[in-house]
């Protein structure tokens, strides 16, 4: 059987190719093309990720706007449909496009993609998540709408609360998914830290990724200058810091207390760095301004046994209150978020797993998440092999 692993997006990071690479894993034993915009070829990262499958890097003209994005990705999938001809094609982060699809579905355009199984995955679909605004509710309405009409055999959601919202409809085709966390391979702190080159003692905020103002890392700076901490207790900031943030750090470090309780490691980090600076950690700060999507971060915290202080609102308000993840506060009040910082850095040495966070974690694994996949791939499997008589191993 013929599968196309297809991803849209232009740039590198994220978790938008390490879910490609586990979604084409899953369909070890059938004929998989993972298909990659030409903008990411040149990326070493692409060989980590993709050691044994096809790859294939197709031309893509990105814009600046994400409608003509949108746009231009659909193109892109119906020319390499049209090319290739496979049985399946799977959208790992189908966000944007899926509603593109749904409105070329509507439009009666590309029927090619009528004649295939397309299976997507969303991260954040904007359903279940009622706002203040009117207008914007029903815009939610009106592209969650749209995307339902694409091409799909399956639409499958990471977000437990856009799948409870929808679960109870007639939209038989959708389905739960999991979010796929890797098995922790650093078991110790102090290995973790050594391996990062932190010190060894002391206890330890930390923030892992892209620090940016989206992510807030301007909030966790402004709490972290009022908070009282203890000699050793540090905030360590791991991953590349845009140039909006650089002035406040600049501020900081003026200052030979606070400059000695911030680290900085002003880089982008490995997958297997990434880990490290979670297991580093005491605490996993989370002051997100945008808090509409699942987390990572979150359930990698979940699952390797670090709690979050996090934004109490949103998905991350849903994981600290439902699942015990953590602490949650208002990082727009300084104030109040560094008293929570400082109560969730006493308390962290209790934190332990509530049994629906165990859940969780059990659900959210690597395994579960290829199961999801490679089950659909088995049955489509068996059908074609049946419907043509023969058994399925052609090469691209």
């Amino acid at each position: 059987m013929r599968v196309l692993v297809f991803e849209h997006s232009f740039k590198v990071g994220g978790h938008r190719l390490p879910y490609a690479s586990k979604t084409a894993s899953a369909f070890e034993g059938s004929d998989v093309l993972v298909a990659l915009p030409s903008q990411l070829s040149g990326d070493e990262s692409i060989c980590r990720y993709f050691k044994h499958e096809n790859v294939h890097f197709y031309e893509a003209n990105p814009t600046s706007g994400a409608l003509s994005n949108a746009i231009e990705a659909g193109r892109c999938l119906v020319r390499l449909v049209k090319r290739v001809r496979p049985d399946l094609v799977v959208i790992p982060t189908a966000d944007g496009l899926a509603t593109m699809l749904g409105m070329m579905n509507l439009l009666k355009l590309n029927g090619c993609l009528r004649q295939i199984n397309i299976d997507a995955c969303l991260m954040k679909p904007q359903i279940g998540r009622p706002t203040t605004s009117m207008l914007r509710n029903w815009t939610n309405q009106l592209k969650w709408w749209i995307t339902t009409k694409g091409p799909w055999q399956r639409l499958l959601l990471i977000d437990p609360l856009a799948w409870s919202a929808v679960k109870n409809s007639k939209a038989s085709r959708i389905f739960l998914c999991p979010d796929p966390v890797p098995t922790q391979f650093v078991f110790d702190k102090t290995e973790a830290r050594l391996a990062l080159g932190l010190p060894s003692a002391g206890r330890m905020i930390v923030s892992v990724g892209g620090q940016d103002r989206r992510k807030g890392t301007d909030l966790l700076l402004r709490a972290f200058e009022v908070a009282r901490f203890a000699d050793q207790d540090r905030l360590v900031l791991i991953g590349k810091i845009s140039d909006e943030i650089r002035p406040q750090i600049q501020v900081i470090q003026q200052n030979s207390v606070l400059a000695n309780r911030l680290i900085i490691i002003d880089r982008y980090i490995s997958e297997d760095e990434f880990q490290q600076a979670i297991i580093a950690s005491d605490l996993v700060a989370m002051p997100y301004r945008s808090t509409d999507r699942p987390s990572g971060i979150a359930c990698r915290c979940l699952a390797w046994g670090r709690p979050v202080i996090a934004t109490n609102s949103g998905w991350l308000k849903w994981v600290v209150d439902d699942l015990g993840a953590g602490f949650a506060a208002d990082p727009l009040e300084s104030k109040e978020f560094a008293n929570m910082l400082e109560h969730a850095l006493d308390q962290c040495d209790r934190f332990s797993l509530t049994t629906k966070g165990q859940s969780f974690v059990e659900y959210n694994s690597e395994q579960n998440y290829a199961k999801v996949w490679r089950n659909e791939a088995t049955r489509l499997q068996s059908f074609f092999c049946s419907a043509n008589g023969q058994s399925v191993s052609s090469q691209w």
